[in-house]
């Protein structure tokens, strides 16, 4: 639903608020099915560099770590590189901090990014 101000937006503009509400909704649920995967791919119609950014991450947690279930945890294990593209884009902090904030990893993974 629309509140009356995002109405008054252009439809593009409201297009892409909706989407990026949806796509952050997938990292909520409990398993990111083929059918949210396909819905990630017909997202890219979206002409929108921050939103795509956004989309193409989410599109490869959900390939490689579908189930919520220690995601984060798996992510910082074995793709660490995909972590580090979460942390970099800025785009997750929101994400990161509510989630997963006892995450070894992770924060190792910040330490060496403030020391750099």
């Amino acid at each position: 639903m629309v509140c009356r101000r995002c109405r008054q937006r252009p439809k593009d503009e409201q297009q892409r608020i909706l989407a990026t509400d949806e796509v952050y909704g997938f990292l909520d649920q409990s398993n990111i099915s083929a059918k949210n995967i396909l819905r990630l791919r017909e997202l890219e119609t979206i002409d929108n560099m921050t939103f795509q950014s956004l989309r193409t991450i989410v599109l490869e947690i959900a390939t490689l770590v579908p189930r919520k279930r220690k995601r984060w945890k798996n992510l910082s294990d074995k793709h660490p590189l995909l972590l580090q593209s979460m942390v970099d884009s800025e785009l997750f902090d929101h994400v990161l901090d509510d989630k997963d904030a006892n995450c070894v990893a992770l924060k190792e993974l910040e330490e060496e990014n403030a020391v750099d």
